[in-house]
């Protein structure tokens, strides 16, 4: 909504059709765009002549979030748009934000990128151990049952 308080267009397909969407950033000159993994394997299932002859210059920022994309996908996607796909992760679910643009995934393919908001922690095996932190938030323990 920010974007249309701006002045700027936005277009939304009410069904998705992968050659259609290509129609329209050829025809409306389309800059900057936001996709799902999946709308890019549907686009690179196309034909190569239907793929390849729209006029796809207009596009400076892709981003694409919501799911995995696969390494294979991207890296086509990137061979096809150039250097302008962006993604994200785990922005719906607040519990921290990724992100990486398209130059720093091509020098590391399959990445998310950087934690942008909160700590990224991984457990690397069974062994690992959390460190006891107790949030304010917390009841405190007591020891009594019910």
């Amino acid at each position: 909504m920010t974007v249309m308080k701006l002045g700027s267009s936005v277009f939304v397909m009410e069904a998705f059709e992968a050659e259609r969407a290509l129609q329209w950033i050829e025809r409306h000159r389309i800059t900057h765009s936001r996709w799902v993994p999946t709308m890019f394997v549907r686009m690179l299932k196309l034909a190569d002549e239907a793929r390849l002859r729209h006029d796809l210059s207009s596009m400076h920022v892709v981003v694409h979030a919501a799911a995995p994309c696969p390494v294979e996908v991207k890296q086509r996607m990137l061979d096809w748009w150039g250097p302008v796909v962006f993604e994200y992760d785990a922005g719906t679910e607040n519990n921290g934000f990724c992100s990486i643009a398209p130059q720093e995934w091509l020098q590391h393919p399959g990445s998310v990128g950087r934690a942008s908001e909160g700590v990224l922690q991984t457990a690397m095996n069974k062994a690992a151990r959390w460190p006891k932190q107790r949030c304010s938030a917390c009841p405190a323990k007591t020891s009594a049952r019910r």
